[in-house]
Order: structure tokens, then C-alpha cells, then sequence
């Protein structure tokens, strides 16, 4: 659990420009600022004229012109008050639970200038600086003295720091450490460490309800129904979808199609999943599965559309119709079906997706799905051990939030360890709640990418929930 806080304060909590009319160059200023002198200067070892000349005599400037160039630089000193309003209320929702410090390398006649710039310092429990502690990051030291003083578990601390070498050394000590690059990274990074990102997630979903609908990776707006049907599983909450349901089989579009032909047929993959998920009279499923078989093509394999015209074939389209088979015992009815997405798994001729869609993980996400509907039996036993050699092959393989997000679903039901692509999920979460849009399925021709951040969101919210089931989260946002 996160007790506390800690926060480096120039250029994170403040701002500051190094002055240009001066004598002193911006180049020779960050050799000043990088020195042993003025490390000494920031521990209170040295006074500040001392400190000045020291420097004048060692750059070849007037000790005047030292000086003219830090009084330039206070004066430039700017508190970020939109980041300090965002760790205040950071603070207060922890309710008590949540001490936040300050700990920084700066002077005493500096600090004295910093404490000026603002009116309220009720942020902070404490501040540790440098000038007063004798002690400077990132000297182990100062980090043991700041632990001691909160009385506080390493492991139990964020501490917050723009410089890397400040951020190593604390994570040397157990603390959890974020370099700050930006405001708006540093908040997303924190609110992840200290909110519940499912609760974030499902925040985001329901903010943003029946307005989740997808878009090619080009912007243009896409109206389908089979993104949320995948939000309707994820969460089982119809409230957050608007679909547009067929009367026996389901077109992949709502309403009238886009970047395709004016009249597009109803695909089995669509059906199968809805027909799957949405409640539905089996005398319909039935009469919808023997159309199925009707159809099949010259291998015995599932096509993709209803439409005869349209002969294509996808493996994971044929995974979705075979869950909707074995949902109701029929599978045996699709045997070269079986056999051949076996193949397809067993010679990994997933892994540069397939038609229809971008990711391997998409392959053995849906596989996964198809063998949790199959009877208990040699069958789902092979498939399943296939599987999780096949899951196993792709973890920690680094791949967009969704495709993770999918890899984790899949691997949760067989016991597959992914505590680490968890962490890296958690991550990938972004400061509204929700996850990043990421391509699920694509154009057949011309291979255009379609994402939706509502399938992100609920496959995240989902694969966090499932591993929590089992783990403790404590231990997946730990940096």
C-alpha cells in the first residue's frame, strides 16, 4: 500500500528558465549547476559568496556575474499551481491515508526563495532540503535520512524526480520511482499507482456510455455492432452499448455500411458472437447453425459471410462460429473446421494475424473462448494444452494495451502466470480512465485498421479484474 509520497520540487512542482542576458552562457550554467562546488554550495557546506567566487574563479567570470545570473534564475522561479491543485486532491482522496514530502538539492538562500513563491505549502507533511540536511540526491544517504525521518516502508513510497540517477537510487532502496518527463505523464502515472485502475476504467465506460463506437486508425467514424458486443461480454452491462440486433443472423455494420461496398452482407462472425452472448430462443440459434452448415465451402471449412458470392475464409472467424457450435454441443458437426484452426494454432500461422484482424493475440484470445465452451474431454484437453504452449510462446512479448489485455484473458483461465504483463497493462492506463484505441479488426481489403478505446477499456478493466481475483493488485502497480 502507498503511504507516502515523496517529490523532488524544481522542475517538478516548479518551474524555472535559465536567464539569457547574461554574461554566464546557458552551457557554462549547466556545468555550474552540475559541479562539485555547487553540490557542496547545496548541502550547506559552502556560504553563497563563497560559493560564487569559488565558481568565477574556476569558469573565469566576475563573481558579480555569477550572482546576476541566480538572481535572473530565482526570479524566474514559477510554482505549477495546476499541478499542485492535482496532488492536492490526490491527497485528499486518500483520506488521511497519504503523506506527501518534499525533498530536493537546493541552497538555503535558495529554499528561502522558493518558500516565497507560494502562499500555501499545506501540501506538504515535510520537506527535506539539501541545504539543511547536509545530504543531496542521489547520495543514498540522504534517501536512508528522508525513510528514517517518515518512518516509512521503501516499498511503501512513490518518490517523484526529473532526473534518472535520482529516480535509480530510489528504486535501489525498494521505493516505487517515476521520472517525471511531463506534467500530464506524471499525473497519469500516479493516478494508476494510487486509484484502482478497474474502478478507473469502468469510470470511463460508463461516462462515456452508448457513445463508444469505433474508427478506422484514419479518424473516419465506424457504426458496428460487433465492438459492442465485445464491450457487452467484457462487462456484462447492456446499459453502455448501442447495437443494432438482426432478426436471425447480424451485419457487422449499424446502419448503412462505411469504406465498403453500399450493400454488405450478414457475416458469420457477428452471428456467432451474438448469438453467443445476446439472449436468443435456441429455435433461432438452431435454424441459424444449420444455415451455417449449408454453406460450408469445399474444405468443410465455416466461410465468412452469409453472402456466396463473397467466398473468404478467416480463422478466427471460424474459432467465433465454433464457440457458438460448441455452446450448444454441436462442434462435432464442424470437424475439418476444428481441424483445420488446430493446424493454424499448432504451426503458428497466426502470428502476422489473419485477414480480418491485427494481432496474434486476437487468434488465441478467441481460441481460448472457443475451448471454455467445449464438454470436458480429450478434445478440449489438447486443445487447451496446445493453447498454453502457445500463450506461454507470446508472453511478455510487447504488444498494444488490447492485444495484451487479450493475452491476459486468455491466460487466466489456464492458470498461465502474466502478474508482469498485468503491470504493464496498468501502465498503459491513460489519465481519463480509459486505455488507448487500438486496432481489434481490419478492413478485409486494403488491410484499414479498426480500433475502438471502449473494447481497450473493457478488455483492461476485465483482464485487471480477473488477475485481482487471484493477486493481490498491491503487488501489480509496483514500479
Amino acid at each position: 500500500m502507498v503511504r507516502a509520497l515523496i517529490l523532488d520540487l524544481g522542475d517538478v512542482l516548479f518551474n524555472w528558465e535559465p536567464p539569457t542576458s547574461t554574461p554566464v552562457s546557458r552551457k557554462t550554467l549547466g556545468q555550474i549547476l552540475h559541479s562539485d562546488i555547487w553540490g557542496e554550495y547545496e548541502c550547506g557546506h559552502l556560504t553563497e559568496d563563497e560559493c560564487y567566487k569559488a565558481l568565477a574563479s574556476r569558469y573565469g567570470y566576475d563573481d558579480q556575474a555569477i550572482a546576476e545570473t541566480f538572481v535572473k534564475a530565482r526570479a524566474s522561479l514559477q510554482l505549477d499551481t495546476t499541478f499542485k491543485a492535482f496532488l492536492q486532491t490526490l491527497k485528499q482522496r486518500a483520506n488521511g491515508a497519504l503523506r506527501v514530502y518534499g525533498m530536493s538539492n537546493i541552497s538555503k538562500p535558495d529554499y528561502d526563495v522558493l518558500l516565497s513563491k507560494a502562499d500555501d505549502w499545506a501540501l506538504f507533511d515535510k520537506i527535506f532540503p539539501s541545504g539543511h540536511v547536509g545530504m543531496r540526491k542521489p547520495d543514498l544517504a540522504f534517501f536512508r535520512h528522508v525513510l528514517q525521518e517518515i518512518s516509512t516502508a521503501s516499498e511503501d513510497v512513490v518518490f517523484v524526480d526529473d532526473k534518472l540517477e535520482n529516480v535509480t537510487s530510489a528504486r535501489s532502496l525498494g521505493m516505487r520511482g517515476i521520472v517525471f518527463f511531463d506534467k500530464e505523464d506524471a499525473q497519469r502515472q500516479l493516478l494508476n499507482l494510487f486509484g484502482s485502475p478497474a474502478e478507473r476504467g469502468m469510470e470511463y465506460l460508463s461516462i462515456n456510455k452508448t457513445l463508444l463506437q469505433s474508427a478506422t486508425t484514419t479518424n473516419v467514424p465506424v457504426q458496428d455492432n460487433f465492438g459492442q458486443l465485445l464491450i457487452l461480454e467484457a462487462t456484462g452491462k447492456p446499459e453502455l452499448v448501442r447495437m443494432e440486433p438482426g432478426q436471425r443472423t447480424w451485419n457487422f455494420f449499424i446502419g448503412a455500411p462505411n469504406l465498403t461496398t453500399d450493400i454488405f452482407p450478414d457475416d458469420l462472425d457477428t452471428t456467432s458472437l451474438a448469438l453467443s452472448i445476446v439472449p436468443t430462443a435456441p429455435d433461432i440459434a438452431t435454424s441459424v447453425m444449420d444455415e451455417i452448415l449449408s454453406g460450408l465451402n469445399r474444405d468443410g471449412i465455416v466461410p465468412t459471410y452469409f453472402d456466396r458470392t463473397r467466398p473468404r475464409v478467416d480463422p478466427i472467424v471460424c474459432v467465433n462460429v465454433l464457440a457458438l457450435f460448441a455452446k450448444y454441443g454441436r462442434e462435432d458437426e464442424l470437424a475439418a473446421t476444428i481441424s483445420w484452426v488446430r493446424d493454424v494454432l499448432y504451426h503458428r500461422a497466426y502470428l502476422a494475424g489473419t485477414r480480418y484482424y491485427a494481432s496474434p493475440e486476437a487468434f488465441l484470445f478467441f481460441f481460448t473462448r472457443f475451448t471454455m465452451n467445449l464438454r470436458p474431454g480429450p478434445r478440449r484437453q489438447e486443445l487447451t494444452a496446445l493453447l498454453s504452449e502457445r500463450l506461454q510462446e507470446r508472453n511478455k512479448t510487447p504488444v498494444d494495451a488490447l492485444a495484451l489485455s487479450m493475452r491476459i484473458l486468455a491466460c487466466l483461465p489456464l492458470g498461465i502466470e502474466c502478474s508482469a504483463d498485468v503491470r504493464t497493462l496498468v501502465g498503459m492506463q491513460c489519465e481519463d480512465g480509459g486505455w488507448p484505441a487500438c486496432v481489434i479488426y481490419k478492413y478485409g481489403s486494403g488491410g484499414l485498421g479498426i480500433t475502438n478505446r471502449g473494447v481497450s477499456t473493457a478488455f483492461a478493466v476485465k483482464a485487471i479484474q480477473g488477475c485481482a481475483a487471484r493477486t493481490d493488485l498491491k503487488t501489480l502497480n509496483r514500479r
